[in-house]
């Protein structure tokens, strides 16, 4: 719910502003933690809360979570008071949601509860493999060690997304560059050559008549082009919110060379580290599967989880459930199954993680020269055209001179 809310804060000043707690009693304890005096807590009618909700979700970055839980890794290393460490957390953090979560996690600890139940409420932010793995803490005792295999866990899932990402980023970069070329060409360069031709008086071949018809009609027409791709791109991703959509667009990239390599060991490399931090922690094989399954983006692997965790909850071995739906390398499947006989699963997770990685971080690095070549066939297609436009009248008049 969002809350209007006018305080004294702790310099004597009245402030006046809008926040979102889950009722007012947890409003009222928060702005008094901060060492505020609260005057007005309500919350406002629920269409205005529906209106505003969008400007009230947090953004917090992944690299702001890990780093909440290395810090409150070397904090209970070194012996810190954890209240303490909290304050200077929060006095050090820029980010106002940042801080406020961290202000919450401090008023839960002071009334008595676990480090696991501070962040419950945000799961959706820390995920629930990583709640469950404090518990685990907790109970065990090395709380200071899942804290740390937390924070390593999702440094890697991240650094592998941005792999991914970077990865995306040149042939996106090439793509733009090329178009924006082609239409500068077709657009403003052909248009007065060609200027010349006529007054010239030249015959213009079939080719080059072809070429101008296109530049014509852009010149006339670039602006409802323009309107219309950004509405047709507008209503793709509109649509891509439907579930039936995404998977038939997941499944389709699955189906392009490049993207599905890709795909593939990133949803690989994915499976198996959150596999490996499930069995190395000691959390139940079931939980971390569902855990998966809830962080998995693409519809065509989550759905394989599904069938994963179906088969597993029937007795079926993990590498066997894997098999059945001929979505993972056979690679992965021969090293978990050597992992179930062997009794080191978590071995052989790694190794598949570590993999996978490196494939994805080698095509991150080489996909400019996989591109290139594509990128320069269509290029030289496109100059190709141009330049048999161009020479055609060029002739014609070379041969009117003589």
């Amino acid at each position: 719910m969002i809350f209007f809310i006018k305080k004294i804060d702790k310099n004597g000043k009245s402030v006046i502003y809008l926040d979102t707690f889950d009722n007012i009693s947890e409003a009222v304890e928060f702005i008094e933690s901060e060492g505020s005096i609260p005057i007005t807590v309500f919350p406002l009618p629920k269409i205005f809360s529906f209106i505003l909700a969008p400007f009230f979700k947090p953004r917090i970055k992944k690299e702001e979570i890990i780093e909440i839980l290395d810090n409150f890794h070397l904090i209970i290393k070194s012996g810190i008071p954890i209240q303490t460490a909290i304050e200077d957390l929060i006095k050090e953090s820029k980010n106002p949601y940042l801080q406020k979560i961290l202000r919450h996690i401090s008023i839960t600890l002071q009334n008595g509860y676990s480090l696991s139940a501070a962040i419950e409420k945000y799961r959706h932010l820390f995920t629930s493999v990583i709640v469950s793995l404090i518990k685990i803490g907790e109970q065990t005792g090395n709380l200071e060690v899942t804290l740390k295999k937390g924070a390593d866990f999702l440094k890697k899932i991240e650094d592998i997304k941005k792999k991914v990402k970077q990865a995306m980023i040149y042939p996106s970069f090439a793509f733009v560059a090329i178009m924006t070329a082609m239409l500068v060409w077709l657009l403003y360069v052909l248009p007065k050559i060609v200027k010349v031709f006529k007054e010239m008086d030249v015959e213009l071949p079939s080719i080059t008549v072809f070429v101008m018809n296109v530049s014509n009609f852009l010149q006339k027409q670039i602006g409802f082009l323009f309107i219309s791709s950004v509405l047709l791109i507008a209503m793709f991703v509109f649509l891509l919110r439907y579930e039936k959509v995404k998977y038939y667009f997941d499944k389709f990239l699955l189906k392009l060379p490049i993207f599905k390599q890709f795909i593939t060991y990133f949803n690989t490399a994915f499976f198996a580290e959150y596999m490996r931090l499930t069995v190395s922690s000691g959390l139940p094989l079931l939980e971390g599967l569902k855990t998966l399954k809830e962080n998995t983006s693409n519809l065509v692997y989550k759905k394989a989880i599904e069938e994963i965790l179906y088969d597993i909850q029937k007795g079926y071995r993990i590498s066997d459930a894997i098999k059945d739906v001929h979505l993972y390398p056979l690679f992965m499947v021969r090293m978990i199954a050597m992992g179930e006989d062997s009794g080191e699963l978590e071995k052989q997770l790694t190794t598949i993680s570590d993999f996978y990685y490196s494939k994805i971080d080698y095509m991150a690095q080489n996909l400019s020269k996989i591109i290139e070549p594509l990128l320069i066939f269509v290029l030289g297609i496109f100059m190709a055209i141009i330049m048999l436009a161009l020479f055609g009248p060029i002739y014609t008049l070379i041969g009117k001179i003589k």
